[in-house]
């Protein structure tokens, strides 16, 4: 589980630097181009170039995620908790690195306090698609029974998420005098109320009312009272609601859960081409779930292992003659290739993934499973120093289900 948490992080890391690269080089190009035409000083024009620029590598990037969100959150064994933490914090992340970017452009102007509070709102937009867009994701991927019920929990979980923290720190911001964020937490309490009355349509709170213009103070040097008092409506209305929504996602939701959780499909085998195979991975597949239910981790192992391997031999046997010539391929003492039939897991993945016919994050995953022929013997377990866990489990399990859903798609 750990190791699939890792993977998540490290690829939108990976993503959050080759696209930070690409707004440089955008930019860089963008200023020569002013400079030809004699645009010495930075001016609104270029503001308005380089905030594309942003938003658009902002939206690259919440694509990305949440494409490699869906793809590695499809199995109860991955957790979609730390998945979730690593996305929000690299949004939060890269939604602070474009404004910073912005403002050090701005900072060349002169003061223009509408100018700067349209990036940050324009920026905090997309950041708002963002989380949204998780939201979707979670829901969609709640399959089961309960369908409606599971799907509302996920989504109320989500809601609070963004209400407890839009309390905090709009609280902070209110005690510490920072007025000029009101607008940002304004926009996103009407967009989280506008969400929650979806799910209960009793509540009846009101969407709270922007300041008139003529109240606001725009002079740079402060802000009016009726907007220091708007921050403070806008962070009590968000506590009444997040109380609200709490109240309303507590409510029967233990056995909405216990419905989804008791339910797990078998997949389907239909991309399997030795047809005998087929009843012998579904068999196989039903008893490691039966294996989770109870709490039989090293059952569990050794299934998912052997079920893997079932499934490599056949994808391989595919492309037997590629396989056998592979660098990965075992050979014999005279140097022959050793016959596909009795190669062990480690070299059917290793094939596999030097051939590119399987993700090479399941190459990365799969030490879990590499050894789990060596478990049937109790001497051989009591010599390694392997801990046949949950967590074990749990991530034997996932790099299953990432292979089967993954072939299912090819």
């Amino acid at each position: 589980m750990e190791d699939i948490n890792r993977l998540y992080d490290a690829l939108l890391k990976k993503q959050f630097g080759v696209l930070e690269e690409e707004i440089s080089q955008e930019k860089s190009l963008v200023a020569a181009k002013m400079r030809d035409i004699n645009a010495v000083e930075p001016s609104s024009g270029l503001i308005t170039a380089y905030l594309d620029i942003e938003i658009r590598q902002f939206k690259a990037f919440i694509v990305y995620g949440i494409s490699e969100f869906k793809r590695l959150s499809f199995s109860p064994a991955a957790d979609k908790e730390g998945f979730e933490r690593t996305y929000r914090y690299l949004i939060d992340a890269f939604f602070a690195k474009s404004l910073d970017r912005m403002c050090s452009v701005m900072e060349t102007l002169i003061p223009e306090v509408e100018l700067e509070v349209t990036v940050e709102k324009k920026l905090q937009q997309v950041k708002s698609q963002a989380l949204e867009d998780l939201r979707i994701v979670r829901a969609e991927m709640m399959p089961g029974p309960a369908t409606g019920g599971i799907h509302m929990l996920a989504a109320m979980r989500e809601l609070l998420i963004d209400l407890k923290k839009l309390v905090k720190t709009a609280t902070e911001d209110f005690e510490k005098q920072r007025f000029a964020s009101y607008r940002h937490y304004l926009d996103e309490f009407n967009r989280l109320l506008a969400a929650a009355k979806k799910m209960d349509a009793s509540i009846t709170m009101n969407m709270i009312a922007e300041v008139p213009k003529e109240k606001r103070l725009w002079t740079g040097t402060g802000f009016s009272y009726e907007e220091q008092a708007k921050l403070r409506e806008v962070a009590n209305a968000a506590g009444r609601l997040c109380e609200r929504m709490q109240e309303k996602m507590d409510l029967n939701s233990s056995q909405v859960l216990k419905a989804y959780l008791n339910k797990i499909d078998i997949p389907s085998f239909d991309f399997i081409h030795i047809k005998d195979l087929i009843p012998i991975l579904e068999r196989d597949y039903q008893e490691v779930v039966t294996c989770r239910e109870t709490g039989c981790w090293k059952a569990s192992i050794i299934l998912c292992g052997s079920l893997l391997e079932g499934i490599l031999y056949d994808l391989l046997k595919q492309n037997e003659t590629k396989a056998l010539a592979s660098k990965e391929a075992p050979k014999d003492k005279s140097g022959d290739s050793v016959p596909l039939e009795d190669w062990f897991i480690t070299y059917l993945i290793n094939t596999a993934a030097d051939l590119d016919l399987i993700e090479k994050g399941i190459k990365a995953l799969h030490h879990t499973t590499k050894d789990y022929r060596n478990l049937v013997h109790p001497t051989n377990e009591i010599k390694s120093s392997y801990k046949l866990k949950k967590e074990e489990a749990d991530n034997a399990f996932a790099i299953l289900n990432m292979l089967i859903k993954d072939l299912s798609e090819s």
